[in-house]
């Protein structure tokens, strides 16, 4: 292959690369309805907030942390404190428990 081919082909990966550039997605993703991400929530505990401060300014935005397991225990690796970690958690029950209870009840086709 020679030069003129090879910054070619160069060039063309490239561009078909810089698209997905700006695709890199954070540790934890954060839904659209909450004010703090799981990143801001470590920010606030490296910054040293105590944990009473950290849940008052979760419970004032409203948040909603629907969190996995595996979620939870690489937060508490990297400091997040237990009980923040039940606040958050607990806001993702009472979370599904309000849907449920605005939910009518499926119903079940019978025999055709």
């Amino acid at each position: 292959m020679n030069l003129h081919l090879r910054r070619i082909a160069l060039l063309a990966l490239v561009a078909a690369a810089s698209p997905l550039a700006g695709c890199a997605t954070p540790q934890y993703p954060v839904p659209a309805y909450n004010r703090y991400s799981a990143e801001d929530i470590i920010a606030m505990v490296h910054a040293g907030e105590p944990s009473k401060q950290i849940i008052a300014k979760l419970e004032a935005s409203n948040g909603f942390y629907p969190l996995r397991a595996s979620d939870l225990v690489r937060l508490h690796e990297q400091g997040v404190p237990l009980d923040v970690l039940d606040y958050m958690q607990d806001t993702y029950i009472r979370g599904v428990r309000r849907e449920e209870r605005f939910h009518l009840p499926q119903r079940i086709p019978g025999p055709v």
